[in-house]
């Protein structure tokens, strides 16, 4: 606060102190007058009553004080009640009139007791005036006109006093326009002055009570035409800008100034920086730069602003803020759906629509290639080091990639370690190759992280294309081929090397599955709020006489490619209806979730038969279909007429790993599902990281959709911590126990109940991997 304001306040506050003394001092004089000479009570009197508890009921009053609620209709009950009596008996009736007003509207406030016994100085003011000018034998209009200007200029002193003081704006804050000013003065004047001659033509109660009716009925009429005014032009800006929700973000500007300017009277209305000065309105509003602005209106003179456009502003104002809100969350949706949270790259949506656009947009004789690559052994990192180094691998890996190529190519990662570039405009077949290998040897550079330094090789499939290709689908199988077929080979070096047999994965992943050497794993699912275990997912393992524990997506992925993921699914919906026969006679958990592929789920497929036998010999059971996040682009007609028929049966579906990158949002709109299972890449566990604003987002999405939520991999009480104050979710992680064997899962049931960390849990089986 500068010198010069607190000396306006302290000043201020002297003039308060003044008022209130005079004020006072006069209300002991009236009441002391009164005593001994009671005031006259007559029609007039009470008309006067009554006018002034209707005219601060409906705030009558000049647009010139607008705050000072019955000045201008007090100034005419005092000249209609006599100037010529006694002064308490004028001053009595005000005093009176401003005490209904209180009394009836239960309105009683310390600001009040300054109010009244300002108003009652103002009035003794005018009183005192008129007839001091007429004993000095000065015409009659003339007294009264200097008794007036008194008491209106005594009014705008305890005005200025008490909105200097309190701090809050004047009521003038818009600037007095002389013309209106002065011709909304000329008209209370001469109401004064026709009641003051009617009260000394006609020296009848009657007509002075029948004038001071009539002016506050022509009061009333002129203040409630310009309130129905104002009332409509403020519902008709407000109606319109709501009819025009949601607002188009580019034109969000012109909209919230064009709704401003038809609900607020201004001579102009303007988004700035700076705060209102005290001749504008304006209100804070948040801006979609990332900063605050002001939404203010100007008015060059005349009638003054009230608290009613201050609230349209204030309105208006907090929906443009909406609004920006609003734009944010579908910006971050959309990117949420186009690119992957953990490493910044496109996700497969992103890759499909960027690849369209360039294989129909390019030139003649442009060419294009298609490089798919994928990390060997990443798994073998997350089993070792944890997920953190694994995060932190994929990251480094999508900064090698963006390095390695140039601003018009396109990268994205839509897989758990799956990436694929679009080189643009590439030379020759060679070329791309070349490139490709320039990335893969990127790549595979040493990386330290969390003290572990990693090397990992890159299987790369490149497919090159001359022309615009008729089918972008046919590139990136051709490029997926070439990737597989490269990881198949290393594989099978190493394993040769290892084993010594030559056994490859495809004839042990065959030998497994046909000889029936698959078992099941159960991972709890645990309830956050209840703090226990509600269900179960069942897992697929497999580990072969020679080359041991086979990673579970490679179990998949080769039995996928030979033909017998069916053969796999049921023996594993057979581990899982066998383990929960055991589950269910020592406890009343009946929750139990087998992964699934979509294309699987056609009419007189083996799997769906086997589930419907499940379902058969175990009704109580709940049994939830988890399908994969990469199979949901693959989803058709009649997977989404079996989907729809096996949910009427009792079945629940659950999209898994979702935000993997492997799917887009779109695909969740397209068949009704009931649970989504979010994927560990988006949880990180500290508060305020990108990747749990997206989760947060992400909840409250798929809770609004009526759809229970799933968080997988949390393995640290950060996490938990973090999420312990989501409401209704369910979690999924190391931290609450790795999968384990059914003999395994029994022990802890029949020891710890259903308990969600039990001691035992540390003793889990080192083994069992995700």
């Amino acid at each position: 606060m500068t010198a010069a304001t607190k000396a306006a306040v302290a000043l201020s506050w002297t003039a308060i102190a003044g008022i209130s003394a005079a004020g006072l001092l006069v209300l002991v004089q009236v009441v002391a007058a009164s005593f001994v000479a009671p005031p006259r009570l007559s029609l007039v009197t009470a008309v006067s009553v009554g006018v002034l508890v209707l005219a601060w009921h409906l705030r009558v009053d000049t647009p010139l004080m607008r705050r000072q609620t019955t000045a201008a209709m007090t100034a005419v009950v005092i000249v209609c009640n006599d100037l010529t009596a006694p002064l308490h008996q004028t001053v009595a009736v005000v005093g009176v009139g401003l005490l209904a007003t209180r009394v009836v509207f239960r309105r009683f406030r310390w600001a009040d007791l300054y109010w009244f016994i300002s108003r009652l100085l103002a009035a003794a003011i005018l009183v005192a005036v008129f007839q001091d000018a007429q004993a000095a034998g000065i015409f009659w209009p003339v007294a009264l006109l200097a008794g007036w200007l008194a008491f209106f200029l005594t009014a705008i002193a305890v005005e200025g006093a008490f909105t200097t003081s309190s701090k809050r704006r004047s009521t003038f804050r818009n600037g007095i326009g002389w013309p209106p000013a002065l011709g909304t003065l000329a008209i209370n004047l001469l109401l004064c002055l026709a009641g003051q001659h009617a009260a000394m033509q006609f020296h009848r109660e009657g007509v002075q009570a029948f004038f001071l009716v009539l002016a506050s009925v022509l009061a009333l009429a002129v203040t409630g035409w310009l309130r129905n005014r104002d009332l409509r032009r403020r519902l008709t800006g407000l109606v319109d800008a709501s009819l025009e929700l949601p607002w188009n973000p580019d034109g969000l500007d012109k909209t919230l100034l064009a709704a401003a300017s038809a609900s607020v009277r201004a001579d102009k209305v303007a988004l700035q920086p700076e705060a209102p000065s005290d001749k504008e309105i304006g209100v804070r509003m948040r801006r979609w730069d990332d900063g605050d602005n002001y939404l203010v209106a100007t008015r060059n003179g005349g009638a003054q602003f009230t608290e009613e456009d201050e609230q349209v502003l204030d309105a208006l104002a907090h929906v443009g803020s909406i609004m920006v809100r609003h734009d944010e969350l579908v910006h971050e949706l959309r990117l949420q759906a186009d690119t992957d949270a953990l490493t910044g790259l496109g996700n497969r949506r992103t890759l499909w629509h960027r690849l369209a656009e360039i294989n129909t947009g390019r030139g003649p004789g442009e060419a294009i290639a298609v490089v798919y690559l994928d990390l060997d052994e990443f798994k073998a990192v997350n089993d070792q080091h944890g997920h953190d180094v694994g995060d932190l691998l994929l990251t480094a890996t999508a900064q090698r990639i963006r390095s390695e190529i140039r601003e018009e190519d396109v990268a994205a990662r839509i897989g758990g370690d799956e990436f694929v570039v679009v080189l643009r405009d590439v030379g020759t077949e060679a070329d791309a190759r070349a490139a490709a290998e320039r990335i893969a040897a990127t790549i595979a550079r040493p990386l330290t992280a969390r003290g572990s330094t990693l090397q990992v090789q890159a299987s790369v499939g490149v497919a090159y294309s001359g022309r615009p290709a008729k089918d972008i689908e046919e590139l990136l199988r051709n490029a997926d081929a070439g990737m597989y077929g490269a990881k198949r080979l290393q594989q099978r070096l190493r394993e040769s090397g290892r084993s010594g047999s030559g056994t490859s994965l495809a004839v042990a992943v065959e030998r497994g599955i046909r000889r029936h050497r698959l078992r099941v794993a159960l991972q709890p699912i645990i309830a956050l709020d209840l703090d226990a275990i509600v269900g179960f997912e069942t897992l697929a393992r497999y580990e072969d006489e020679e080359l041991g524990n086979i990673p579970p997506d490679q179990l998949v992925e080769e039995a996928n490619r030979l033909g017998l993921l069916n053969e796999l699914t049921i023996q594993v919906i057979d581990g899982a209806a066998a383990a929960m026969e055991r589950v269910c006679q020592i406890s009343d958990l009946r929750s139990i979730s087998v992964n699934v592929e979509l294309g699987q789920l056609t009419p007189g497929s083996t799997v769906v038969d086997r589930l419907r036998r499940m379902r058969a010999e175990g009704p109580e059971l709940n049994i939830i279909i988890e399908l994969t996040e990469n199979s949901l682009d693959t989803l058709t007609e009649e997977c989404r007429f079996m989907l729809a028929q096996l949910r009427s049966e009792g079945f629940k579906i659950a999209v898994d790993d979702f935000g993997s990158g492997y799917s887009s949002m779109n695909s969740l709109t397209e068949f009704a599902f009931d649970i989504v299972k979010v994927d560990r890449s988006l949880v990180s566990g500290q508060d305020g990281s990108a990747r749990n604003i997206v989760v947060s987002h992400l909840i409250a999405m798929f809770t609004a959709l009526k759809a229970d939520v799933v968080i997988e991999g949390i393995e640290t009480e950060e996490a938990v911590e973090w999420l312990a104050g989501c409401p209704d979710l369910n979690v999924q992680g190391f931290y609450f126990g790795r999968p384990m064997w059914p003999d395994e899962l029994i022990a802890r049931l029949e020891t710890s109940g259903k308990a969600a960390r039990p001691a035992s849990v540390l003793d889990a089986s080192p083994a069992m991997a995700e």
